[in-house]
């Protein structure tokens, strides 16, 4: 077997395993879980995401995740990237007890889950793909990586693009804000 064919067998090994992964949200999640075992870890890590990322880059709406996450349908692209931000934050030992040595080993493995279910296109709505793109912006990785900076907010601006968010927005400033500045009702 040559170089080439052990490639394309390769790549099509991991494609049937992930579509077979993804075709199942509880395969899926015990496939990619990141060592937060607890759901007191992960609501330590969604509380630090919210209280220390979140003011300075509100790129999703906080009631409509908190809703979705704790009923167990929330967006796992988003959630993973997330993450990668709020580990900066979290107590040391809730890294420790999630089994990370370091907050550096916790955003290098965080950060390539999150990778990993983009690159498999695990999340179809193009809005939520947008947002863990621009969360993915503010991440600073001590070690190279092929997905820096540019390449998220790279795919941010072409997400914003695809749904026409610059149309909608100048709508919605020309429309709306007027409007609800002039009656007083927000």
């Amino acid at each position: 077997m040559n170089i080439l064919s052990r490639r394309v067998s390769l790549i099509y090994l991991l494609r049937t395993t992930c579509e077979t992964i993804f075709e199942s949200p509880i395969l899926l999640e015990s496939s990619f879980s990141l060592y937060l075992q607890t759901e007191n870890n992960r609501d330590t890590f969604i509380k630090a995401y919210f209280d220390h990322v979140h003011p300075f880059a509100p790129v999703i709406n906080r009631a409509d995740f908190i809703r979705g996450y704790q009923s167990g349908d929330c967006s796992l692209f988003l959630l993973r990237a997330m993450l990668i931000p709020a580990s900066l934050r979290v107590p040391v030992d809730v890294l420790s007890a999630c089994g990370f040595a370091s907050r550096s080993a916790a955003q290098e493995a965080l950060f390539s889950k999150a990778k990993l279910l983009h690159d498999f296109a695990a999340e179809d709505d193009p809005l939520l793909t947008l947002q863990g793109s621009m969360i993915l912006c503010v991440v600073i990785l001590d070690h190279p990586s092929d997905r820096d900076f540019g390449y998220w907010f790279h795919n941010a601006i072409r997400l914003a693009t695809k749904l026409d968010l610059r149309n909608r927005c100048a709508y919605y400033c020309r429309a709306v804000t007027p409007v609800t500045c002039a009656t007083g009702v927000y």
